[in-house]
């Protein structure tokens, strides 16, 4: 019996460094372009993003947010997991969630990242 719960011990202490893992990964930042309902400066990505693109993040509606390891949101009413598409002509996706910042991260296809807070 003394075996079995050194057995559980040993297999929880692996889960748990697996998901500290994930963890580490899930908060390294993203080079992002920081909408809030006042227009700011933007910070410089690689690409910088449309005013088109800035126009379609500063009047999306963020209504609910799930974090962690498959985030998800309701963005214009629409549920939109990470990688689905939620604008076809100006080609932006929902590339994920900074839980860190409170931000939800858009990237468009020219490849300009813009993050939203929520």
């Amino acid at each position: 019996m003394i075996e079995k719960a050194q057995e559980s011990v040993a297999a929880a202490e692996d889960v748990t460094a697996v998901v500290e893992e994930v963890m580490v990964e899930e908060t390294k930042p993203l080079p992002t372009v920081i909408i809030e309902d006042d227009p700011v400066e933007p910070e410089p990505t690689e690409v910088e993003p449309s005013m088109e693109f800035q126009d379609w993040v500063s009047a999306a509606r963020i209504s609910g947010v799930r974090e962690g390891q498959s985030p998800r949101a309701f963005i214009n009413s629409i549920l939109v997991r990470q990688g689905d598409t939620i604008d076809l002509q100006l080609g932006i996706v929902f590339q994920g969630v900074d839980a860190n910042r409170n931000l939800v991260i858009l990237r468009d296809a020219s490849g300009a990242v813009v993050g939203k807070k929520y």
